[in-house]
């Protein structure tokens, strides 16, 4: 006797599990969309901070953030980046560890945003 190809009715067929899927299903997920964020904030952040430094440096600008421009009052680009990043640090670290939070996905794109408008 042939064997049929397809279920018999009323039995369920398990779903294909593949790791292309769970990675797919995990994109969906809140956690995972603020853990992205995160990364293009830090990637942002250490741009925003080459560019600062190259255009303080080189060409001469104003700082309109008066506690960035409190840290170039020392003169010195090492404090500056040392401010910087520990202000992303701490910001980021705060995202994390309520990502799963809607006001950590909320808080997530605008700082997002915001740093792409710079």
């Amino acid at each position: 006797m042939q064997t049929s190809p397809l279920p018999e009715p009323g039995v369920c067929c398990r779903p294909i599990r593949t790791p292309a899927f769970g990675i797919l299903r995990a994109a969906g997920t809140r956690p995972f969309r603020v853990i992205t964020l995160v990364v293009m904030i830090a990637v942002m952040s250490v741009v925003d901070l080459y560019l600062t430094i190259l255009y303080v440096t080189h060409t001469g600008m104003s700082e309109s953030n008066p506690l960035a421009r409190a840290m170039m009052g020392y003169q010195s680009p090492a404090i500056l980046a040392l401010w910087k990043l520990a202000t992303v640090v701490l910001s980021l670290g705060i995202l994390v560890m309520i990502r799963t939070k809607r006001s950590a996905e909320i808080g997530a794109w605008i700082e997002c945003l915001v740093l792409g408008w710079l």
